[in-house]
């Protein structure tokens, strides 16, 4: 019973506040990886002394 009144007060008080999208600008914009950098990243990360596994 509890519950449900909350809810249904929750629900009314999000209607009336108004509540909209928010604008978030425009979208980011991310660097072109270079793969020949990507690959040695990945030969260190994976090496069994260099990564300490």
């Amino acid at each position: 019973m509890r519950t449900k009144v909350l809810s249904g007060l929750f629900g009314a008080w999000i209607g009336v506040s108004g509540v909209y999208v928010q604008d978030l600008g425009p979208r980011p914009q991310f660097i072109k990886p270079d793969f020949v950098n990507v690959q040695l990243g990945q030969l260190l990360f994976y090496d069994s002394i260099l990564s300490g596994n």
